[in-house]
This record gives C-alpha cells, sequence and structure tokens, in this order.
C-alpha cells in the first residue's frame, strides 16, 4: 500500500490505533479492509497464539487463513509465535500433512 492511501485510508488508520490499544480482532479486520493483508494475518496469528481455548485459535487461525497465501514471511511469523508447524498456500489441505504435523508436536511435547 503506498504511503498516500495509508495517511487517507480510514481503516488503515483504524487498524493501527485498534493494534496499539491491544485489540487485535479489530485491527486485523480493518488491516483487510484497508487491503493490508499481510497485517492481517500477523494480527490474526497473534490472536491464536494467546487465545484461552481450543475453538478460539480454531477460529482465529480460519480467519488467518482466509488472507494468508504461500508466503515464507508469515510462515516464520507464525513459527515464531509459537506455532510448532506451518503449512500454507491455495491447494494445501492440513489432512494431507497431518502425520508430519502430529510428529512436530509430539517432539515438541518431548522437547
Amino acid at each position: 500500500m503506498s504511503f498516500l492511501r495509508r495517511v487517507f485510508s480510514a481503516d488503515y488508520r483504524a487498524a493501527v490505533a485498534a493494534e496499539a490499544a491491544g485489540n487485535v480482532d479489530v485491527a486485523a479486520e480493518r488491516y483487510a479492509l484497508a487491503g493490508e493483508f499481510g497485517s492481517a494475518v500477523r494480527m490474526h496469528l497473534a490472536r491464536a497464539a494467546r487465545a484461552a481455548t481450543r475453538p478460539a485459535e480454531l477460529a482465529a487461525l480460519r480467519d488467518a487463513v482466509r488472507w494468508a497465501g504461500d508466503d515464507a514471511e508469515l510462515k516464520r511469523i507464525a513459527l515464531d509465535l509459537g506455532f510448532v508447524r506451518v503449512e500454507s498456500g491455495p491447494l494445501v489441505r492440513s489432512s494431507y500433512h497431518a502425520h508430519e504435523t502430529a510428529d512436530a508436536y509430539a517432539h515438541a511435547a518431548r522437547s
């Protein structure tokens, strides 16, 4: 997004304000509305990482997947947030990698 578009975008300004206030739910949706999909995914991943329940974590991950593509930077962000394994892309299904993901979680639990 260009600098001028950011300056004049009410959604972008609202997203930055919401992120500064710690409201990642609002920030994520406002970033997406402003066309800042990478920032939207980053907010949803942060929401998932600090979710109190498994359903809340899954909901946040579902929202992140809505905006994510096959992006190495987003994968690094998710791993930095504490996720054990990340598979993303337009044709990736979790069931194809379920055994690898289960092995990665088992290894992390032993460490």
